[in-house]
Parts: C-alpha cells; sequence; structure tokens
C-alpha cells in the first residue's frame, strides 16, 4: 500500500482497489457464453466476406476503412493532420506516410495530448457485425492515444476481423482493459442534429493490413 500522505483522490481509489484485489486469491472464472444470443442474423448476411462486411459496418458508423498505408496518408493530408503519434513496432511498415511528409512521433506524451492530430496503434480485432475495433492493452502500444487524439487510426490485420460480437468476446486475451470503439465520438441535440467529437475523436480511421 502506498503512503496515503502523499496521494491524490485517483491514487487512494486505485490503491483501495489492488488492496481489495490483494485478498482475492483466485479471480472468478468468466461465465459460459452462448454464442448466438445476441447475434443479428439480419447483420450477417450468409455467404458474406468478413472483412468485406467489416470494411461496410465501419464506413455505416461514421469510420473510414483503408487498404493501403498509401491511401491513410493521402486521407491524413486531406485533414491537415500532419504530425501524430506512431506506436514505434508499426513504424517500419508505415514508410508511405513518412515519405508523404507526415511526422510520425514514436513517443506519446500524456501531457502533450493536445498536441498529436492522429495517432497509429494497434487493434486486436475487429467485428463484422457491427464494424467495431477491440482495442486491448496488450494488443495497443498507448491505450490513451488509442482514443483520445483527433483522428485514431487503428491498425488491423484482416485475419482478426471476426464475424459477431460473440466470436470477439472468445479471442479476448487475459486483458486488464479492453474498448470497444464502433465509429468516431457522436452526439445529438433535441432537434436531430448529429455533431461528430463532441467527447471524443471526430473520425476513426482503419488501415487493414495482411499478418
Amino acid at each position: 500500500m502506498s503512503d496515503a500522505r502523499n496521494m491524490n483522490d485517483r491514487d487512494r481509489i486505485l490503491d483501495a482497489i489492488r488492496g481489495a484485489r490483494a485478498r482475492i486469491p483466485e479471480p472468478c472464472a468468466y461465465p459460459d457464453y452462448p454464442s448466438g444470443v445476441a447475434t443479428s442474423a439480419a447483420r450477417l448476411p450468409r455467404g458474406t466476406d468478413p472483412v468485406a462486411l467489416f470494411r461496410r459496418r465501419l464506413e455505416e458508423a461514421g469510420g473510414r476503412c483503408f487498404s493501403e498505408a498509401e491511401e491513410l496518408a493521402m486521407a491524413l493530408r486531406e485533414e491537415r493532420a500532419r504530425s501524430g503519434y506512431c506506436d514505434p513496432a508499426l513504424l517500419g511498415r508505415l514508410s508511405a506516410l513518412t515519405q508523404a511528409g507526415l511526422d510520425l512521433q514514436g513517443e506519446f506524451l500524456r501531457e502533450r495530448v493536445d498536441d498529436y492530430a492522429f495517432s497509429i496503434t494497434s487493434a486486436h480485432a475487429g467485428i463484422a457485425e457491427t464494424g467495431s475495433l477491440v482495442l486491448t492493452d496488450r494488443a495497443t502500444s498507448r491505450r490513451l492515444a488509442a482514443v483520445a487524439t483527433w483522428i485514431p487510426v487503428a491498425v488491423l490485420d484482416r485475419g482478426s476481423i471476426v464475424a459477431s460480437l460473440a466470436d470477439g468476446i472468445e479471442t479476448l486475451p487475459n486483458d486488464p482493459n479492453v474498448v470497444y470503439v464502433t465509429g468516431s465520438s457522436c452526439t445529438a441535440d433535441v432537434e436531430g442534429i448529429l455533431i461528430r467529437g463532441a467527447h471524443g475523436p471526430a473520425e476513426q480511421f482503419c488501415l487493414l493490413v495482411d499478418a
């Protein structure tokens, strides 16, 4: 336990959680999850390619999907997003972005979060049924970077796209944090006017790659 005299409110809460968790010898097992209970047949037409369906659903949710790094570079330039964070493990395969004049920074500083126009991190999986991206601490170099910049870019292996939400849950690793992202941040007022970026990213980009 930490010294309570030198702790702020956030530290006290986290310290209390850690203390409570330490008293539990083994966590409870995950409950059985029937795979077909929450799957929408209408959103999963038979014979549909999961990659193509994921792309369509993501775009229906306001996201943008790219198959080539050159396409992504062009889209970022169109958005005037010239400088951002990139997971150092991805820098080697995204040379097209630096060749296009974009500044990829391999270090993400929390106190400078507003200075990054975009961020590029890896996603754990994609869900074709909803067009959702699954982000985990294990796959994502910086969770804050993956969800807090104006234009988050998720790099997703095509082989990691599954058909349904139930399938996505079955692929989850033993990870302390899992985030499902479906499109950009949106809100609407009483007149039905949709506003993007009010509570988070205004865009959600996804770059599909082969492992």
